[in-house]
């Protein structure tokens, strides 16, 4: 009897899994010989990290799994980790960001901030994560690596802006461009001849005007109106038709009234006749002392002699009408 022996090679059953976030290639049992390596493809999803365990052993390069030396059954067994990305915040001066320290973000998320401006400041947002900044929170776009979230803040500036309505100018300068907080140059409304200022079309009514601690833009219109006459000027004293007994009397009136506001002076006028065709002293310019405005004169009169005596009263531009005239006996010695 001649017979032969046959031998065949051990073979061993390897077999793959793969956890969720990725693939394995091939997903089946492999036979593999005594001895034999085999060779798998581990396919991570996008933001995912492969890792393999399992009772084979071998090596991930790349995305290549090969087994060590098969001396029995084993197995190959993928998992995937999903990534975990720094985003790192900072701040410049004019503000402050919050979380103001390096946070962890795993892939595809967001985060937000929240970025808030000092006073007076604007934020703005950069760095490299990318993302929205709606009032004062900062949400990054989805994270798909490290990146930086970096908050920078501008001083705001500001514009004055005053024109003159009709019937006046502005001097000074305008526009004026500042800073939040900074004080503006002064401006003047100066109204045409036969005007004057009423008031800004803010309401306010300083002329001139100086812009202060500004912390906005300001647009105003300076407006005007057309002068008022000031109101007749009523006796104060001599009373009509009394003596004085010097040369020199004083004469005083009730001070009038300008309807705008304007400073108001005052004009005398003496006459020995009541038409005034002969004036004995004059003068303007007379301002009052509160309640009244009264002028002595400063030379001497006729002894015993009746004289006639009017005022009227100016804002610069429009005069009122002269008072009802007045008249005085000049009597010095007290003649009956």
């Amino acid at each position: 009897v001649t017979v032969t022996a046959n031998f065949a090679i051990d073979t061993f059953t390897v077999t793959p899994s793969a956890g969720a976030g990725g693939t394995i290639s091939p997903n089946t049992a492999q036979t593999v010989n005594y001895n034999g390596t085999t060779v798998f493809t581990v396919t991570p999803s996008t933001g995912y990290t492969a890792s393999v365990g399992g009772t084979c052993g071998g090596a991930l390069v790349g995305n290549t799994y090969t087994t060590s030396s098969i001396a029995a059954n084993c197995t190959v067994a993928a998992s995937f980790t999903l990534n975990s990305y720094t985003v790192t915040p900072s701040a410049l001066s004019g503000g402050s960001i919050t979380l103001s320290t390096p946070q962890a973000v795993n892939h595809g998320s967001t985060i937000a901030f929240t970025v808030t401006p000092n006073t007076g400041y604007t934020a703005s947002v950069g760095g490299t994560c990318g993302g929205t900044l709606v009032g004062t929170t900062f949400t990054t776009n989805a994270v798909t690596g490290n990146c930086t979230v970096d908050a920078s803040f501008t001083l705001n500036s500001y514009t004055l802006t005053y024109t003159a309505g009709s019937n006046g100018t502005i001097t000074g300068t305008s526009p004026q461009t500042l800073n939040h907080g900074a004080d503006g140059s002064q401006v003047t409304a100066v109204p045409a001849t036969g005007y004057h200022f009423v008031d800004w079309s803010d309401a306010s009514t300083s002329n001139p005007r100086t812009d202060t601690g500004v912390t906005g833009d300001v647009t105003v219109t300076a407006n005007f109106a057309a002068n008022n006459a000031p109101s007749m000027p009523s006796l104060n004293f001599p009373s009509s038709g009394s003596e004085v007994t010097v040369l020199k009397p004083t004469l005083s009136v009730i001070k009038a009234v300008d309807p705008d506001g304007d400073a108001v002076t005052y004009t005398f006028d003496v006459s020995a006749d009541s038409g005034f065709s002969a004036i004995a002293a004059t003068t303007s310019g007379i301002a009052d002392n509160g309640a009244a405005a009264s002028w002595t004169l400063p030379s001497d009169l006729n002894d015993n002699t009746t004289y006639y005596w009017r005022v009227l009263a100016t804002d610069g531009n429009l005069n009122s009408s002269y008072m009802t005239t007045s008249s005085f006996f000049v009597n010095t010695n007290n003649d009956a």
